[in-house]
């Protein structure tokens, strides 16, 4: 479903029944596997035409309405599930491309990794395939050597020359290509769309290791904020409740825009569970399936309220998310002895 409504000033742009739409099956994807969950993206040509989003199409969109219990079913949001939208919490992310150089043997390399959407520009048969397998590490001799985590995109041709994008996010410093006969693949370019960082914040000092430790430090922040905090640019990309917190004290100290320090707290406290406790990781595969809990990411995800409350000082912000910190708190009195210490504490416990 898609709902648009824009207010013109003189008048509202809204979707209604007067909207035409095109079912465009090129896009798909494999089942899922692994650690990381993700399958390979698929982009077959041959059902996107080159004008897909300008020229003509063929058939008028459905017009849904919204469907619950008690409602008469409203045209426009606000609406059930999805309620009534505020502002938008966090800055827009930043667009830079990031050209690959193409190394020969199928083999793109770029500097250091990188986190985007692929962009790939080739010609071929049609019905002839590439598939772009992005790498996080890099073998010895300087190719890159995908993992059994690492994720691909698979495009079919249609007998021209096509530029097209991933919808998937994907991170790595170089990629393999390997493609059917006829195919030319002309160019591979990571699309990086990451949180901005502001301000004129620095470091320097007269030991060149920390200048590149701090270096490194602030840009592995940014490859992992998108619209929340992430693990890895690269296979997982879940927003892992306890990780968080470091990424949040990096932009407390570094980075003049704190929206995303501070939303991302919020959104983890929004999957608090029933008992008190907090998932593993939220917004994602591992908060549905809840196959088990890491509990002392729940103590990193206070020390980051706490953050909060330092850097940032509102009451009330800190006043909505001590409910949750209580909660969790109180998850773990039945585990406490005589002494107040923690015994037999279940889950998956990661001393970090």
């Amino acid at each position: 479903a898609f709902v648009l409504e824009a207010d013109l000033g003189v008048r509202w742009l809204t979707t209604d029944d007067t909207w035409q739409a095109t079912v465009l099956d090129g896009w798909g994807a494999t089942a899922g596997h692994g650690v990381a969950g993700r399958g390979v993206e698929l982009l077959d040509t041959r059902s996107m035409p080159e004008d897909w989003a300008t020229g003509g199409l063929t058939g008028r969109a459905v017009h849904r309405r919204a469907s619950a219990v008690g409602e008469p079913g409203r045209a426009t949001p606000p609406s059930y599930p999805i309620g009534p939208f505020g502002p938008r919490p966090i800055a827009p992310l930043t667009a830079r491309p990031v050209p690959f150089v193409d190394a020969g043997d199928g083999t793109w390399r770029t500097r250091g990794v990188v986190a985007g959407t692929l962009r790939v520009d080739l010609e071929g048969p049609a019905g002839a395939t590439a598939t772009v397998r992005l790498a996080e590490t890099m073998g010895a001799d300087g190719a890159p050597v995908p993992g059994e985590h690492d994720t691909s995109l698979r495009v079919v041709c249609d007998s021209g020359r096509r530029s097209v994008e991933s919808v998937d996010r994907f991170g790595g410093q170089g990629a393999l290509v390997t493609a059917d006969d006829g195919v030319v693949v002309h160019d591979v370019t990571v699309v990086e769309r990451l949180y901005p960082v502001d301000g004129e914040a620095a470091f320097s000092c007269s030991d060149p290791l920390l200048d590149g430790i701090h270096r490194v430090g602030r840009r592995t922040v940014t490859l992992n904020s998108d619209d929340a905090y992430t693990d890895c640019p690269t296979r997982e990309q879940r927003a892992w409740t306890g990780d968080s917190v470091v990424h949040q004290m990096v932009d407390l100290t570094t980075n003049d825009d704190w929206r995303l320090a501070r939303r991302n707290v919020s959104l983890v406290a929004g999957s608090r569970r029933p008992d008190g406790m907090l998932p593993m990781a939220v917004a994602g595969d591992a908060e549905d399936a809840d196959f088990t809990i890491i509990p002392d990411w729940a103590l990193h995800w206070v020390h980051s309220v706490w953050n909060l409350y330092r850097y940032v000082g509102d009451r009330d912000e800190i006043g909505e998310l001590l409910p949750v910190v209580e909660g969790v708190l109180r998850w773990f009195e039945p585990f406490t002895d005589r002494a107040g210490l923690l015994r037999d504490v279940y889950g998956w416990v990661i001393i970090d």
